[in-house]
């Protein structure tokens, strides 16, 4: 009485594509659960209905069952991130290390409009990443700490987050609570977009939490990666000593 479901599963209870058709064209006011990977088969004039989305067997049953956030153990750094966002602040460690983590190509910094706290510190990672990796591609862009819906506005506007096939590791761990906001809004809209988050006490090097809101309940856990270029520091990389915004301090001391 209170769903319409459609899809498929493998042997291993994830949920697989299948094909919608005409199905959405049935007038019901019941909600409708769908693989993620159909999601893309909405047509707009469908979007005025309620459409939940699972990508396992597990996440369906929690749709139906309202259950809250499932707490997945831990996963190792996925391979495949096409683009790495961070908010910027000034403790830039846990922006590095999630640079060396991902290993993408392609880095967007946001700063907000502090000098200080958040525009001489991407400067500083952009230095030191293009430093590391010549290849790697980086872009430095502002959003406001002032406004939420200025700052989902300012967001929106970068196209590839629209790109679903894109793989999005967001940096959260820095920038004011208003800022990590409006990127969570931002990773409610867009099914590609995961946020990762470290803790300064977290004693477990390379760990990062992750969150994404690609199906309801959301699911949150951890992951951790490994850093391969064997010059980096590891243990400056992750103590509490911070930086004083000296590019040349800082590589000397991160590298071995």
């Amino acid at each position: 009485t209170n769903w319409i479901i459609t899809g498929d599963i493998d042997k291993n209870n994830e949920v697989v594509k299948v094909t919608l058709g005409n199905k959405l064209d049935i007038i019901t006011s019941r909600t409708w659960l769908l693989p993620i990977s159909s999601l893309n088969q909405i047509p707009p004039k469908n979007s005025n209905k309620t459409i939940m989305t699972a990508d396992t067997l597990l996440t369906a049953k929690n749709h139906i069952t309202k259950q809250g956030t499932k707490n997945y153990n831990k996963n190792g750094w996925p391979e495949a991130i096409d683009e790495l966002h961070i908010l910027i602040g000034k403790n830039i460690k846990a922006q590095i290390a999630s640079i060396l983590l991902a290993k993408s190509q392609k880095i967007v910094l946001w700063t907000s409009e502090d000098e200080e706290l958040s525009k001489k510190p991407a400067e500083l990672i952009k230095q030191i990443t293009e430093h590391l990796n010549q290849e790697v591609k980086i872009e430095i862009k502002e959003i406001t700490s002032y406004s939420i819906a200025k700052s989902e506005e300012m967001l929106r506007k970068y196209e590839n987050f629209k790109k679903i096939k894109n793989k999005i590791f967001f940096n959260v761990t820095s920038g004011n609570r208003l800022m990590s906001f409006a990127v969570q809004s931002i990773a409610k809209q867009y099914p590609n977009i995961d946020l990762i988050y470290r803790d300064f006490t977290n004693k477990n090097n390379n760990e990062f939490s992750i969150i994404n809101y690609r199906e309801f309940p959301p699911y949150a856990g951890t992951i951790k990666g490994e850093i391969t270029d064997k010059q980096i520091n590891i243990d400056f990389l992750y103590n509490k000593e911070q930086y004083n915004n000296n590019f040349k301090n800082f590589l000397e001391k991160l590298l071995k």
